[in-house]
């Protein structure tokens, strides 16, 4: 797949992004969950759109 193929891709899967200063992206997709929780997915590429680092966050959300 070309870059613009993998960008496009990226951007359809991943809601969020952030140009970085190297020439690559930050893609970024929150979901919410019925129980109070929160997921977070981060997708770090480089200026080919190749994946440098993909981290997924759980987050407990307490409300009063």
């Amino acid at each position: 797949m070309d870059i613009k193929g993998k960008r496009l891709l990226n951007e359809r899967k991943f809601l969020n992004c952030e140009k970085l200063s190297d020439g690559g992206r930050k893609y970024w997709l929150e979901i919410k969950g019925r129980h109070g929780w929160k997921a977070r997915y981060v997708k770090e590429v480089d200026d080919r759109e190749e994946t440098k680092n993909l981290i997924r966050k759980f987050m407990i959300v307490m409300e009063n």
